[in-house]
């Protein structure tokens, strides 16, 4: 049976770039605290830089529920807005999970 347990890492963020000592976890944080205080003054160094191969995976499309929070988080836009402009792309009829809102039917509506 798996149990989690914590642990502490030495880690620092330099240049938008994330860095790890190389000293591994530490099961105790006092451990952890030790060995900062020994690295603490020491200059940062850069010994080795890896390149790996990855893959990332596309975003998956927005249903209209998803779509209409991201443009509210991001954009400020209400339902409206962004459902009105959504039933006017080109293309063949896609199905809504509501029905159309008396403000999409109101003149000057845009994005």
């Amino acid at each position: 049976k798996f149990v989690s347990e914590p642990y502490w890492i030495l880690q620092t963020n330099y240049k938008n770039v994330n860095f790890q000592a190389t000293r591994g976890k530490f099961n105790q944080k006092e451990e952890g605290e030790k060995v900062f205080k020994e690295i603490e003054s020491l200059p940062f160094i850069i010994k080795k830089v890896d390149k790996k191969e990855g893959t990332e995976l596309p975003p998956q499309l927005f249903d209209l529920t998803t779509l209409q929070v991201e443009c509210n988080k991001q954009f400020g836009f209400s339902f409206c807005p962004t459902h009105s402009h959504f039933m006017r792309q080109p293309g063949p009829p896609v199905p809504v999970p509501y029905g159309q809102p008396p403000c999409a039917t109101k003149p000057g509506i845009t994005l």
